[in-house]
C-alpha cells in the first residue's frame, strides 16, 4: 500500500520524561527503604515508591492514552478502552487553564 494515502495518525499520552523521573524517584525511594533504619521513615517513604512505581508503570501500559486516526477516536485508560467514530465527536478542542501559575492543557 502507499504510504502517501495513508490517513494521518496522532497520539497522546503522558510526558516520558515524567514516567521516567517517576521510576527513577521510585529506586530512590526504594533503595532508602532497603537502607534505612528508622522504621517509620521507612514505612513513609516504602509507601511513596509504591505510589510512584505504580504512576510509572501505568504510564507505560497505556501509552498513548488517545489515538485519532482516520476512522475516530480510540481511548485506552485503566479503567477504560473505547473507540469512538467521527460521526460520535463533536469537537476536539484543548482546554487551557492557569493555577497559581502552572498552565495545565487539557483535551476536551
Amino acid at each position: 500500500m502507499d504510504d502517501s494515502r495513508r490517513a494521518p495518525v496522532c497520539r497522546f499520552g503522558p510526558d516520558r520524561r515524567l514516567t521516567l523521573l517517576c521510576a527513577v524517584l521510585a529506586a530512590g525511594a526504594a533503595a532508602f527503604v532497603a537502607l534505612s533504619g528508622d522504621a517509620a521513615g521507612r514505612v513513609l517513604v516504602g509507601v511513596a515508591a509504591v505510589l510512584l512505581a505504580g504512576y510509572a508503570v501505568t504510564d507505560v501500559a497505556f501509552w498513548p492514552r488517545l489515538i485519532a486516526n482516520g476512522s475516530g477516536l480510540q481511548i485506552r485508560t485503566p479503567t477504560t478502552r473505547t473507540t469512538l467514530p467521527w460521526s460520535d465527536v463533536a469537537e476536539v478542542r484543548v482546554d487551557e487553564r492557569s493555577h497559581l501559575g502552572l498552565l495545565s492543557r487539557t483535551l476536551e
